[in-house]
C-alpha cells in the first residue's frame, strides 16, 4: 500500500491510500517442474517446462499417462487463485478477506482413448500480459496453477494442482 498525506491548514486533512500490484523479482534460473498424483490408477504426470514465468509467455508441459485405470478424460485448466486480507472492497464489498478462484482462458480436454493411443501428449497454454485483480486490500497474494481433473466415472474426479510463479525473472534496468 503506497499511502500519501497532506495537512491542510484551516482545513480537513488530505490522505489517500493506493494499491498497486507488485511483481516480485525472481534472481533464480527456473527449472522443470513434475507433478503426479498420488493414487495408484489412474495415475498421470504433468510436466511443465519451468517453475517461472513472465507475463505474456506460454506454458509449455506434457501430460503423461501412467496407468489409465478407469478414468473417462483428462482436463486441463489454467486458474489464478487470488488471496487478500486487511480493510479493503472486493466488488464493491467491503471485506477484511477475500478468496478468489479465476479459470483464465479454455479448458484442454483428452478422452481416454486418444490418451491410451498416444500416451502422453504436449500442450501450450499462454499467460495473459495483465493479472485481473478485484482486491484492493493491504495484504494481497497471486497464486497461478494448472489443475488437471481425471474425470473418473460413477467416483469422484481426482484433481492434480501444478503451481508456478508469474514474476520478472530479473531486476529491469532503468532507462536514463
Amino acid at each position: 500500500m503506497l499511502s500519501a498525506k497532506a495537512d491542510v491548514p484551516w482545513g480537513g486533512d488530505l490522505k489517500q491510500d493506493v494499491y498497486p500490484i507488485v511483481v516480485n523479482p525472481f534472481r533464480r534460473q527456473p527449472v522443470d517442474m513434475a507433478f503426479e498424483n498420488q493414487e495408484a490408477s489412474p495415475r498421470i504426470r504433468l510436466e511443465l517446462s519451468a517453475n517461472v514465468y513472465q507475463p505474456g509467455e506460454t506454458v509449455e508441459g506434457k501430460l503423461v499417462l501412467l496407468e489409465a485405470g478407469n478414468m473417462r478424460a483428462v482436463r486441463l485448466q489454467l486458474f489464478l487463485l487470488e488471496q487478500a486480507a486487511g480493510q479493503g472492497k472486493v466488488m464493491g464489498t467491503t471485506s477484511g478477506s477475500s478468496v478468489e478462484n479465476m479459470q483464465m482462458g479454455e479448458t484442454l480436454e483428452w478422452p481416454r482413448d486418444n490418451l491410451l493411443a498416444a500416451r502422453e501428449v504436449s500442450f501450450r497454454i499462454p499467460l495473459s500480459l495483465q493479472t485481473p485483480c478485484s482486491y484492493a486490500g493491504k495484504y494481497s497474494s497471486i497464486e497461478w496453477y494448472l489443475c488437471a481433473t481425471l474425470d473418473i466415472p460413477h467416483h469422484g474426479d481426482i484433481h492434480l494442482d501444478a503451481s508456478f510463479a508469474v514474476a520478472m525473472r530479473t531486476i529491469p534496468v532503468p532507462v536514463l
